[in-house]
């Protein structure tokens, strides 16, 4: 599976957030590149690290951003963030069990989550803030 490398249509000009997907990218990719080497059962504890760090930090800064600006879709978005989070919880708890089909499983959610909704609803999120000011 070949690595995704960070292209320029991804981005929605705001840097920060730009900064933020691609490290959301990195992590994508530190999975792929786990899968490739057949070595989920020893590293992928460092993935989910990784997600928590993002989750943690990225997460809040952008909810952030759309409450002090009065988005729309706040709600729907900070609900999808959530469910994301709880998401990972249950990928977490699969690893725990040994579940054999966790980093397949994972990286599949991983995947859609960028395609869809770092790539979609964070687009229009951005869009609405740089019509605002937001640099």
């Amino acid at each position: 599976m070949d690595i995704r490398e960070w292209k320029e249509e991804y981005m929605v000009n705001l840097e920060k957030i730009d900064e933020y997907h691609q490290k959301f990218l990195d992590i994508l990719n530190m999975l792929i590149k786990i899968k490739n080497e057949r070595s989920c059962e020893e590293e992928i504890s460092l993935v989910f690290f990784r997600l928590i760090y993002y989750m943690e930090n990225y997460f809040i800064e952008e909810e952030t951003y759309m409450k002090d600006y009065k988005y729309p879709g706040f709600k729907q978005h900070k609900e999808a963030h959530n469910n994301f989070i709880h998401e990972i919880i249950k990928f977490q708890e699969l690893y725990q069990k040994a579940d054999k089909t966790v980093c397949n499983r994972l990286f599949d959610y991983l995947q859609t989550w960028f395609d869809e909704h770092i790539l979609g609803e964070d687009r229009k999120a951005a869009g609405f803030l740089i019509e605002k000011g937001v640099r």
